[in-house]
């Protein structure tokens, strides 16, 4: 999702909200073409030095990080 078809309500939610046993924190690539195989193996690389489960979502669809 761009930053130019985010729907109202969608933007009007805080990123970090309480979830479940942790927290939410939603982040936006602002990029249309998505996250790149580069950034997305930093990511990657980041979220395993976490004792702690990172999923990236998109329209229902779920990978772990």
């Amino acid at each position: 999702m761009t930053h130019e078809t985010m729907d109202a309500a969608t933007a009007a939610q805080p990123d970090l909200q309480p979830w479940e046993d942790g927290f939410f924190l939603r982040v936006r690539v602002l990029n249309d073409q998505g996250l790149h195989a580069r950034p997305a193996a930093k990511l990657a690389q980041e979220a395993q030095k976490f004792a702690c489960d990172i999923t990236l979502a998109l329209n229902g669809t779920e990978v772990d990080a």
